[in-house]
């Protein structure tokens, strides 16, 4: 009876062995939630481990960060500058354009003042009639000397040159010639300061029309300077890079006239300097720019030069003011933007605006 007692009620083993099932189940959960810290501390060890790799990327990111950085302001620095140099063309485009406007008009009302019909006519308007040259005493002149004859009318004259071909028909000794244009006759003019240049050296020539051709060769004279620089050369968005002194800014009537000058010693520096000054803002839009220069050469010969560009003998009247005034080594430009009509005072205001400028320029 005691010992189905002690079955029953589990006795001392029972107990004890209640007691050893509960600490091994203890035991088991500590293991378990000893699992669980590992396992949460292995997942924060990788993602302290990949945080730590993410630090050692960070400078290469960086660099390459810095890089495109760079690249952007670089990109940037190139937009800015092809930006100014599309706006300087601009500018400059546009004023080559003001100036190409103003002599399409100019060539519009000489087209519209053309008469290009002969009137009948009973009698001559003659306004003046001279013999061009001096007496020859001797009487050893082969032709005689030519006789100017100024109509009083368009009409009148146009008549006359009308005949010139039964003249050639008949072969008369009388020889009709119209007065030239003015530009070629300031062309001429200047040629024949330049043929007398050439006389001081022995050096033969003649003119024919426009042109100076040295008699030996049969070479065509040519300026050193070439043509006016082209709107291409001009229009161009480089940077003016020379030193420019600017003169007087003058008005009358309604016109405008400015001036720069620079130091130059040599053609090709004459040519380069003035493109370099009509690419200064405005100054392409001018209805005339009139330049003339001076320069001691290494042959120790002054060359000279100038150019009209339309005003009609502007550019020998500035080359004379500076020779008066020992201007030397020196580009000028005179700009003039027409008003009204003003006469000869328009030569008064280039003088004075060239000079202004020109003694302002260091001799280099």
């Amino acid at each position: 009876m005691d010992s189905t007692d002690g079955k029953e009620n589990g006795g001392p083993e029972g107990y004890q062995l209640n007691e050893i099932m509960s600490g091994i189940s203890n035991i088991l959960n500590t293991l378990a939630n000893f699992m669980l810290r590992l396992d949460s501390q292995g997942r924060q060890m990788d993602e302290l481990a990949k945080e730590v790799q993410g630090r050692d990327g960070i400078q290469e990111r960086l660099e390459l960060v810095q890089e495109q950085a760079n690249d952007t302001v670089y990109s940037v620095t190139e937009i800015n500058n092809s930006q100014e140099i599309m706006s300087r063309e601009i500018s400059r485009l546009k004023d080559y354009v003001i100036k190409l406007e103003f002599r399409v008009n100019v060539q519009e009302k000489q087209i519209l003042e053309l008469d290009l019909g002969v009137e009948e006519v009973d009698s001559f308007h003659i306004l003046n009639l001279f013999r061009l040259g001096e007496k020859d005493p001797t009487h050893k002149r082969k032709y005689p000397r030519p006789i100017c004859i100024q109509f009083g009318y368009k009409t009148h004259k146009d008549k006359v040159m009308s005949r010139v071909r039964v003249l050639k028909e008949k072969k008369s000794h009388i020889r009709l010639a119209v007065q030239q244009p003015e530009e070629i006759r300031k062309k001429r003019k200047r040629m024949y300061d330049i043929q007398k240049k050439y006389s001081a050296k022995n050096v033969e020539t003649k003119i024919k029309g426009d042109k100076l051709i040295f008699t030996k060769s049969g070479n065509v004279y040519r300026d050193k300077t070439g043509t006016r620089p082209t709107a291409e050369e001009v229009i161009s968005g480089d940077q003016v890079k020379i030193t420019v002194n600017k003169g007087k800014h003058i008005e009358d009537n309604q016109n405008r006239f400015e001036s720069h000058a620079t130091s130059v010693n040599s053609y090709k520096q004459v040519k380069e300097s003035l493109i370099e000054i009509l690419r200064l803002p405005t100054v392409s839009s001018a209805s005339h720019n009139v330049y003339a220069y001076r320069f001691a050469g290494s042959d120790g010969m002054v060359h000279e030069g100038s150019e009209d560009d339309g005003e009609h003998g502007a550019g020998r009247t500035l080359l004379s003011a500076m020779n008066d005034n020992g201007i030397q080594n020196a580009l000028i430009v005179v700009s003039r933007w027409f008003g009204n009509k003003i006469g000869m005072r328009r030569f008064t205001h280039i003088v004075d605006a060239g000079l202004s400028a020109g003694k302002n320029t260091n001799p280099s």
